[in-house]
């Protein structure tokens, strides 16, 4: 059971993929501890927060608490991501959501990711319950 605190990123996360790519809840799977459509898993057996696939886009999202960012298993994680987006032909998008403290963390994170992994063609999102959202390049 994850917690609150997570439930509230990974809405974050999905109110942030609506606004910016006008996708509708039919075209969501994401897993709010509920009845909601579960994300299939990925390559490797992970199975993200937010799963979006429509003929346009590929996006991944994914909830972090702010202890649950820097360690091994969110790199397998992030790396598992990258081969799924990487499978598609069309527009690739993972975006990452945490609270305000940890958002230095995350963006830190991400470009540290970005400089050690092949990751051609894929977008990353940071998204904050203040800042609504910002495009890493």
């Amino acid at each position: 059971m994850e917690s609150q605190a997570h439930r509230e990123y990974v809405l974050n996360a999905i109110n942030y993929i609506k606004r910016e790519f006008e996708v509708d809840d039919s075209q969501i799977n994401a897993d709010l501890g509920d009845s909601s459509k579960l994300p299939p898993s990925v390559v490797d057996g992970f199975r993200a927060d937010v799963y979006v696939n429509t003929p346009k886009y590929i996006i991944i999202g994914e909830a972090k608490t702010d202890n649950d960012i820097n360690n091994n298993h969110t790199l397998a994680q992030f790396a598992s991501y990258v081969k799924e987006v990487k499978s598609f032909d069309k527009e690739r998008h993972i975006v990452m959501s945490s609270s305000m403290a940890g958002y230095p963390t995350i963006r830190n994170f991400i470009r540290r990711f970005r400089k050690i992994n092949d990751v051609p063609n894929i977008t990353f999102h940071t998204v904050d319950p203040y800042k609504k959202g910002e495009v890493l390049l």
